[in-house]
């Protein structure tokens, strides 16, 4: 008997039952039920490889993603677009614009949106020296330039000079009009 079942997966080895331990991943909800953050992986990729036609029939069928924390330590889409750099610089202006459009107090919203730490998006592309998410960022959610992280109380101008990132840095330097990342400490910390 064992050698019959032997002859069968070998004439057709997709036969054979996924082990338990196995996920297999796919842009349907419905077919992910082990971590409720395994339904985020495909999102994750497309802003990984700056898809947006495949984020956006995600966001089609879950619109709640568009803002969601997609990892356990609170990672946003917004966040991994940022973090990518210009090869997804595309998908951060759909993504920021698809945001704007979606909520009233939709800045507040993505202001609340941070990663265990309190680093907003802003603080990401200060973090990776992303200047062009920082204009994008900047222009359409002026107060993330006002947004301390949790941790050591920096600003994403703090965060810039932290990383040496001089174009990002100069261009948050600029961008900041309000005194606050300057006052006390906080501004003897950028010289």
């Amino acid at each position: 008997m064992a050698s019959s079942s032997n002859a069968q997966l070998m004439e057709n080895p997709f036969s054979q039952q996924p082990q338990p331990n196995v996920i297999h991943v796919s842009d349907s909800r419905d077919e992910i039920n082990e971590d409720p953050m395994m339904r985020y992986i495909p999102l994750h990729k497309a802003a990984l490889e700056g898809d947006w036609e495949t984020a956006k029939r995600i966001f089609d069928r879950d619109p709640q993603a568009k803002s969601a924390a997609i990892n356990s330590v609170g990672l946003t889409l917004l966040h991994v677009a940022v973090g990518t750099g210009k090869k997804a610089i595309h998908f951060v202006r759909n993504m920021v614009e698809l945001i704007m459009m979606d909520a009233d107090n939709c800045e507040e919203l993505m202001m609340a949106r941070t990663i265990k730490g309190g680093h907003t998006a802003l603080h990401t592309a200060a973090h990776v020296d992303n200047t062009e998410a920082a204009i994008i960022l900047v222009n359409r959610m002026p107060r993330q330039l006002y947004s301390p992280n949790n941790i050591r109380n920096d600003f994403p101008v703090h965060t810039a000079a932290l990383f040496s990132h001089k174009r990002t840095l100069l261009y948050l330097l600029q961008a900041t009009k309000e005194q606050t990342p300057y006052d006390c400490y906080d501004g003897l910390r950028l010289l």
